[in-house]
């Protein structure tokens, strides 16, 4: 991601902005706790993209056994694999609204530390993230005098760009702008913007761009955005 974006940043002299790809559709594929050692469990993520997480998890002193790392995996098990990202994560926060229902006597803060860990690992594969390349191009427009202090402000808040990406990708076609004083509600009054999607098996659609003056080259910046987005399509797709 961070390459393409370099890369439609250099073909457009604009500012490039992709959203890494989404995993919420994805699904758990498996899931294992290993004891390696009396106070410490290995808990590993395995989703259905490929994707492992592995992440230590402390806890306070016990003396956990193999087999009490496999009975509490059978149950996140359970309660995870063979759903999509999002609904592994509702299962596990059911887990720990009923943690005193079912963990036995005295293991309740054991428990609850794993399936913290583990709710961790699937909230990492939930969050929305972008890459943006060429900011400094906005210094080169005499139109953004005066204004490319809060211009970049906006930009750094990512999730007002995330916002407004979505919004400019809800209409369903493949290229859209908006220009001006359309996207002053986000604090770019003076910039345009121009968004396409991409989406790879397994995943959620996923947004990329340019943002820079109103007088920009649209036809050509248009054309670009477009085949970046039809490449990464392609790209992501011949990975799967």
């Amino acid at each position: 991601m961070s390459r393409t974006v370099r890369l439609l940043s250099q073909l457009t002299n604009q500012v490039a902005v992709a959203q890494y790809p989404s995993l919420r559709r994805t699904v758990v594929r498996h899931i294992e706790l290993v004891a390696v050692a009396e106070d410490r469990i290995l808990c590993v993520l395995i989703l259905g993209s490929g994707v492992v997480e592995q992440q230590l998890a402390q806890l306070p002193a016990a003396r956990v056994t193999e087999a009490w790392a496999r009975g509490l995996r059978d149950r996140i098990a359970g309660a995870t694999v063979g759903q999509d990202v999002d609904t592994a994560a509702a299962g596990i926060a059911e887990l720990l609204g009923s943690i005193d229902a079912w963990a036995q006597p005295g293991e309740t803060e054991l428990v609850s530390q794993v399936l913290a860990v583990v709710s961790a690992q699937l909230q990492a594969n939930r969050s929305d993230r972008i890459a943006i390349a060429g900011a400094a191009n906005l210094s080169r427009f005499g139109e953004f005098e005066g204004s490319l202090g809060s211009v970049l402000e906006a930009i750094e808040e990512q999730v007002t760009l995330l916002r407004l990406f979505d919004e400019l990708v809800q209409d369903g076609r493949d290229v859209s702008a908006s220009i001006g004083r359309e996207n002053e509600p986000y604090g770019l009054a003076t910039t345009s913007v121009i968004a396409s999607s991409y989406e790879a098996e397994g995943t959620s659609v996923s947004r990329l761009g340019v943002l820079g003056p109103v007088r920009m080259d649209y036809a050509s910046n248009i054309a670009t955005v477009r085949a970046v987005a039809r490449y990464l399509n392609h790209l992501l797709g011949e990975d799967q």
